[in-house]
């Protein structure tokens, strides 16, 4: 991280970026209140710099083998650790669970005890429908009450997901901007859904009228008329008798 000042104000921050060119970080570096904006008795010109660094094998070795399966490299290695604490509250509800049924019983859900944990570890990993589709096959019993519990959390996220976030990130993390890799083609979005509902087709049948709803979906919203456009579209008869 390399600081700039002018004639003791602070006036531009940057990182050596992928080793050739470097990123202008300066609005990031200007939230994080203990970079001092302002020096006194410094030189016209001062630069400070200072190195936080993963070794590159490591870094080299983990985006090897995102290669090899096909997924993006990484230009921030920090970032990794968030996929995988996104996961957490899955496989908490789903052992928590499970560690219920081994205190009162594996009848305590009125059903298989495994088969209750998926249905209940599921509501944090999916939407409203798909704990509801789950449940239907593993837990009939326990439908309604996870139904309502999937979409009290899917209503919730917007209330509790931001005081979490302020504490766990710093303002400087909130404020990176994670601009896109590269542009998906028009082709790509089309193909996705195909692909995937032949997929599941083949490997999981059963699973065909759910994922085949969320496919089309995705489907229509490429290839299909502009929602926006059909919202304002007008009914001969109503506009001609009003």
């Amino acid at each position: 991280m390399s600081l700039e000042y002018q004639n003791g104000i602070f006036v531009r921050g940057a990182t050596r970026g992928d080793g050739v060119t470097g990123e202008d970080v300066t609005d990031n570096l200007r939230t994080i209140e203990e970079i001092p904006k302002v020096l006194k008795d410094a030189p016209p010109e001062l630069v400070v710099r200072g190195e936080v660094y993963m070794r590159r094998s490591v870094f080299d070795a983990i985006n090897a083998q995102r290669e090899l399966d096909g997924q993006p490299l990484l230009a921030n290695p920090k970032l990794m650790l968030f996929g995988a604490a996104a996961q957490f509250g899955i496989f908490f509800a789903l052992f928590g669970a499970l560690g219920l049924a081994a205190i009162f019983g594996d009848d305590f859900f009125g059903c298989n005890a495994i088969s209750a944990a998926a249905s209940i570890g599921i509501i944090g990993g999916a939407d409203g429908p798909t704990a509801i589709w789950l449940t239907s096959r593993l837990a009939p019993n326990l439908l309604g009450a996870i139904a309502v519990a999937a979409y009290s959390y899917m209503a919730l996220v917007p209330i509790i997901q931001p005081p979490i976030m302020k504490a766990l990130t710093t303002k400087a993390e909130r404020a990176i901007k994670m601009p896109q890799l590269r542009e998906v083609k028009k082709i790509e979005k089309i193909c996705f859904p195909l692909i995937v509902l032949l997929l599941c087709a083949f490997l999981l049948p059963s699973a065909v009228p759910l994922i085949g709803a969320m496919m089309l979906g995705n489907l229509a919203k490429e290839v299909g008329p502009s929602v926006s456009r059909a919202s304002r579209t007008r009914c001969p008869t109503r506009s001609s008798t009003s």
